[in-house]
């Protein structure tokens, strides 16, 4: 009778073992602990799929939600001290995390459940401690301003969470890419202090986020750092930036720099270009000063195209040639610049003029170009002045050239046989079409079949087009 009592006994006691074996590792079981943590932590904003527990304190989770911050997957989770439920250890595979960057320029998290900024006191009801180990993550800068959202795969780091304080530093290098982030944000206050370093990063991705919206960047690359400080609409950026082999454009400035390096220091709304180096229309050019929130900037260049200004700025229409040099400023704002400066243009023409030198003297705002020209061209010598409006095409011009070929001015302008060496006004004006006046002394020359000491002549004529050659009635003789 013992024996088969004790017999019984083993029994009951292996079956009881199986049971007590089967409930421990069992997923409902696991289940309802994960689901009771989260929802005292999380409201019902969290969502735990294929939980299984690890005997004795480990818990793993294929897919774990956090409302529309996180996405979470093959989480494995071990308790410190089981009673307490805190603090958690969590290893982290392939987390997705979403940051917002917003048309402002501010940077905000989605909220977390459990978390109530509204009151002052901070109330919450998260309290756990958690220690996370992430792998392979994806983080997704979510940046309206350019409606864009910029995924940044294969981050490995470490978080810490406690009193709604997260603590992180995480890194990635893909495809010669190093991006590294650190940093703290308090979801409570909705603070933080987030630094970002760069290095060989894809300029046209990031230069969005952190670069006022003056700047298109197409292509190129940056290396260093950027760190954003601040707290709900009140952020403020700084950081030091090297680029390299960049393209893009400045504001509504619609000529495109090319093989672009820089050296960008920022602070807040302030940006300055320490040194800038690039190309424009064939030119080598050198930039450096404030970019914004109002530009000092200071540009000088070298063997800068004509025929490319011309055709950008003129449509072809003034026959504009040579390779130019000069220096000025750009101050005000970029949209209606003020800019000050000069141009020297060699071995070129302009209105079928062949020139040695023209110097342009520049002091304008934008969309408004004024400019004071000095010119040695075969003709004779040329002074004058010259406004176009880059907007409305309208275009004043004045133009005096001493001791010149008539003969030259005759057939540029399309006028009776002239000859002799003389003194020649210009004056020409156009909103639509040209309307020109030619006037002038001849000395010791002739006009047709009439000659003399001085010949006083006034051509003039509206309404035309003026693309040269000329048609054959494009003046009339008015005295």
């Amino acid at each position: 009778m013992k024996k088969l009592i004790k017999g019984f006994l083993i029994l009951f006691l292996v079956i009881f073992s199986i049971v007590i074996l089967l409930a421990l590792t069992s997923p409902w079981w696991a289940k309802s602990l994960v689901s009771y943590i989260l929802e005292k932590n999380f409201g019902k904003y969290a969502k735990a799929e294929d939980v299984k527990y690890i005997f004795p304190n480990k818990v793993e989770i294929s897919t774990l939600e956090v409302a529309n911050f996180a996405t979470f997957s093959n989480v494995s989770i071990s308790l410190q001290n089981p009673l307490k439920l805190s603090p958690i250890n969590i290893e982290l595979t392939k987390p997705k995390m979403i940051i917002i960057h917003n048309e402002k320029g501010e940077w905000t998290f989605p909220q977390i459940p459990g978390i109530d900024t509204s009151k002052s006191n901070n109330a919450n009801n998260i309290s756990i401690e958690i220690k996370a180990k992430i792998k392979d993550g994806i983080v997704v800068v979510r940046d309206l301003k350019t409606e864009k959202d910029i995924e940044v795969q294969k981050v490995n780091g470490n978080l810490y969470w406690k009193n709604q304080m997260i603590t992180y530093s995480v890194s990635t290098s893909i495809n010669n890419q190093e991006i590294k982030s650190y940093g703290t944000y308090d979801f409570s206050k909705e603070e933080g202090n987030l630094t970002f370093e760069f290095k060989n990063a894809l300029a046209d991705v990031w230069a969005g986020v952190f670069l006022p919206n003056i700047f298109y960047i197409e292509k190129g690359y940056f290396t260093g750092w950027i760190n954003t400080k601040g707290d709900k609409n009140d952020w403020v950026v700084s950081g030091e930036i090297n680029a390299f082999n960049v393209e893009g454009r400045i504001a509504s400035f619609t000529p495109k720099f090319v093989n672009v390096s820089t050296k960008v220091k920022i602070d807040g709304e302030n940006i300055n270009i320490l040194d800038g180096r690039g190309n424009l229309w064939d030119a080598d050019i050198k930039f450096l000063g404030k970019a914004t929130p109002k530009p000092e900037m200071n540009i000088s260049f070298e063997s800068l195209n004509l025929e490319k200004i011309d055709k950008e700025f003129f449509k072809g229409s003034i026959n504009l040639r040579g390779k130019a040099k000069g220096e000025f400023s750009i101050s005000e704002s970029w949209e209606n610049a003020i800019i000050k400066g000069y141009i020297i243009a060699e071995k070129g023409s302009i209105y079928n003029f062949d020139f040695n030198n023209i110097k342009i003297d520049i002091d304008s705002k934008l969309p408004l170009v004024n400019a004071k020209i000095l010119g040695d061209l075969d003709l004779g010598n040329l002074n004058g002045k010259i406004s176009f409006d880059l907007k409305s095409t309208l275009i004043n011009l004045n133009l005096e050239a001493n001791n010149v070929k008539i003969e030259k001015i005759a057939e540029i302008f399309n006028l009776p046989k002239m000859e002799g060496k003389g003194d020649v006004t210009i004056e020409a004006k156009k909103d639509k079409k040209w309307k020109i006046s030619v006037s002038g002394i001849i000395e010791n020359g002739k006009l047709g079949d009439y000659s003399a000491e001085s010949i006083e002549f006034n051509f003039e004529n509206e309404d035309i087009d003026f693309n040269l050659p000329f048609g054959d009635s494009f003046f009339f003789q008015k005295g």
